[in-house]
């Protein structure tokens, strides 16, 4: 009986030892990644999903900066028009006791100038800012809305225009941000200036305080009604935001069937590697004390 003796032996281990080596490094990055594919020719088709994925993931990313700022500002003229609400409702108050046809000249004086700065309170709150602009301007935001005109018959002029402003919040879906001060503030049917300043004429005179009364109630009623607007679009951006973020945990899902990896097969595959690494050093140690005799005496 012949026995042919491998010459290559050394060759074949290190062949096996560079490969085993690959295949532990391969496992090892898989497990501390978390990913099966970590170069895009690992898997062409995998790496193109996790592009689109990443893509989309990246824009939900930017509606929800967009939501963000907003909803700051939605925020800061839904409280602004809350304290202009209180306002008139004061005037309100302030006009129903001018029109008391008992109480002396200088209480309807006092009355009136109470009312006159409730008109100041208004002014101010009409001119509101978040970070910077303007907020009832229009789109003209860089400067005041309002501004004390004595020559005006309200006693102020708005310099705003009527443009609005709209921001994307979600693929396909925009939204308006804001309300002109022309149309919440002093639209030609509804002033707020005008009427606190008739109301606070009418308190002084003592003459015309109850028609006074029931034009600023108009104007109030009219104020609420804008401000459901704000809370519309409040409403409408937390929807949003909670269907962006559900999307995120979908498209994160997605991304993970598409290139993860089975974290308990992976850690199999690790301790594989590992075993049949031992398993060729062992081989190598066991060719290195192996002579020529040796094989020839075991085929005797």
């Amino acid at each position: 009986m012949s026995v042919r003796f491998n010459p290559n032996l050394y060759d074949n281990i290190l062949s096996g030892l560079n490969s085993n080596n690959q295949a532990t490094a391969i496992a090892q990055e898989e497990l501390a990644t978390g990913r099966r594919v970590n170069e895009p020719s690992d898997d062409p088709s995998a790496t193109a999903v996790a592009i689109g994925i990443h893509a989309q993931s990246s824009q939900d990313d930017q509606f929800n900066q967009n939501i963000s700022s907003v909803s700051g500002l939605l925020q800061t003229a839904d409280s602004t028009l809350s304290s202009v609400v209180t306002a008139l409702t004061q005037a309100i108050t302030l006009g129903v006791q001018a029109g008391d046809g008992t109480i002396s000249a200088s209480s309807r004086a006092t009355l009136s100038n109470q009312i006159q700065s409730v008109s100041a309170q208004v002014l101010s709150l009409a001119n509101t800012t978040y970070q910077g602009s303007y907020i009832f301007a229009g789109n003209n935001s860089g400067q005041p809305a309002y501004v004390t005109d004595p020559a005006s018959p309200s006693g102020v002029t708005y310099q705003g225009n009527s443009g609005v402003n709209s921001v994307e919040i979600a693929q396909g879906q925009t939204i308006t941000t804001n309300v002109p001060g022309s149309q919440i503030l002093t639209s030609p049917s509804s002033d707020v200036f005008a009427a606190l300043n008739n109301l606070a004429q009418a308190a002084q005179s003592g003459n015309g305080v109850q028609a006074a009364v029931t034009q600023l109630r108009a104007v109030f009623d009219h104020v609420t009604s804008q401000r459901t607007f704000y809370g519309s679009q409040l409403t409408q951006l937390n929807s949003t935001s909670t269907y962006l973020s559900n999307n995120k945990i979908q498209l994160a899902s997605q991304e993970n069937t598409a290139i993860g990896i089975d974290l308990s097969q992976a850690t199999i595959d690790v301790q594989n590697a590992l075993t049949n690494r031992s398993a060729i050093l062992a081989a190598g140690g066991k060719i290195q004390n192996t002579s020529l005799l040796d094989f020839l005496s075991a085929t005797t």
